[in-house]
């Protein structure tokens, strides 16, 4: 099983949202006080912290795409000591943990998503990384637990689909052929990512006694 095959198109969409209007948000919340002394220098302060923060992150993505490991790990701890407060604390973690499941380091990676869940500024991106934690857990045989996380963090709207197809890959694992086609069947019709993909498990599920 590919951990990795499926969120990353929601996890850039994520980043560049933030990139985007990250700094508005707080900007807004700021001016919104009113009449607080100091509150242009405070924006600006803001503004400059989560440029910076961004473009750290920017250089994890390079370094861990290039396998320039060990680099990124640093890069991700000075995230996390200097940026603590961003968005992008959150981010890293799921950079990083991709980098050490590669690696084969499952224990850290499930660490560095564990890491991630606490942290999660939105449901969103909790979602992504409560999925990923998912898939290592079924990946590494433990099919109850992955099914067990799945439950203490529901689904929000838009990940719907591959909670669903995932609910399919752990019901298989646990040898439940029908909760498999009901799962891969619900993940189609609500739009999961690799339609493709799910369309080939359920034609390959053996007929409904």
């Amino acid at each position: 099983m590919d951990v990795y095959a499926t969120e990353e198109e929601q996890v850039e969409s994520i980043k560049k949202w933030w990139k985007e209007n990250g700094r508005s948000v707080i900007a807004g919340a700021i001016i919104g006080l009113g009449g607080v002394f100091g509150w242009r220098w405070w924006i600006e302060h803001r503004q400059q912290v989560a440029e910076n923060a961004s473009s750290a992150f920017e250089q994890i993505l390079t370094q861990a795409g290039s396998g320039d490991t060990a680099t990124a790990l640093n890069q991700a701890q000075r995230i996390d000591q200097e940026f603590g407060g961003t968005a992008y604390a959150t981010f890293s973690p799921l950079v990083i943990a991709e980098v050490k499941y590669r690696q084969g380091d499952k224990a850290g990676a499930r660490a560095e998503l564990e890491k991630a869940i606490a942290k999660a500024p939105d449901p969103g991106m909790r979602t992504i990384a409560v999925l990923r934690l998912a898939r290592i857990l079924l990946d590494s045989g433990d099919a109850a637990g992955a099914a067990a996380l799945l439950s203490r963090h529901p689904a929000t709207d838009s990940f719907a689909g591959d909670y669903a197809a995932l609910g399919g890959d752990i019901a298989l694992a646990q040898g439940d052929t029908a909760g498999a086609r009901n799962a891969y069947a619900e993940a189609l019709k609500k739009n999961a990512s690799s339609a493709a993909l799910i369309q080939i498990k359920l034609d390959n599920l053996p007929p409904a006694g």
